[in-house]
């Protein structure tokens, strides 16, 4: 039994009763055939604003004979802790050679993963969109890392001009 994903703060104020809210989704960047976005959410009864980054992964699943979409979700004041950790595993994690096994990883209050585990002489780079969804990991190269980070610093800067924008 698949367990239910956590609600961000972004989500929970999009689906709050007695709102009349708008959704503006704002492409920022892809990667491995997963998009980046930030999305805007605004009551439009009180012109209060959230905004979170998403990230959306469509892929062709051969046993149901259809394609599906996997969505993951970050908050903007995870976003920062987001962007240290790839640093941190971009330029620490990856040049190390544990001896056994080990996992390095980033989890959102949503359950969005950003993460790597070692493999003798290399480190594997993934995106888990949902926790407890297996279906939603996107597996990447550690090369693939920082493309994400300028994709992820792009984000940041979309969300201090949506910050500072009144409307």
């Amino acid at each position: 039994m698949q367990q239910e994903r956590q609600r961000g703060n972004a989500e929970s104020f999009s689906r709050k009763s007695g709102t009349l809210m708008s959704k503006q989704f704002l492409p920022i960047g892809e990667v491995k055939s997963v998009k980046i976005q930030v999305v805007q959410y605004k009551d439009l009864i009180n012109e209060n604003k959230e905004q979170a980054i998403r990230f959306e992964y469509e892929y062709y699943d051969s046993y149901l004979d259809q394609t599906e979409t996997k969505l993951g979700s970050l908050d903007k004041d995870e976003l920062e802790g987001l962007i240290k950790s790839i640093n941190i595993m971009r330029t620490v994690v990856f040049n190390s050679f544990p001896e056994h096994y080990t996992e390095v990883g980033f989890v959102s209050r949503t359950g969005f993963k950003a993460g790597c585990y070692s493999m003798p002489g290399d480190w594997k780079f993934y995106l888990q969109l949902d926790q407890y969804d297996d279906r939603s990991y996107i597996w990447l190269t550690k090369e693939d890392s920082a493309t994400i980070l300028n994709i992820l610093d792009q984000s940041n800067e979309r969300l201090l001009m949506l910050g500072n924008n009144v409307n």
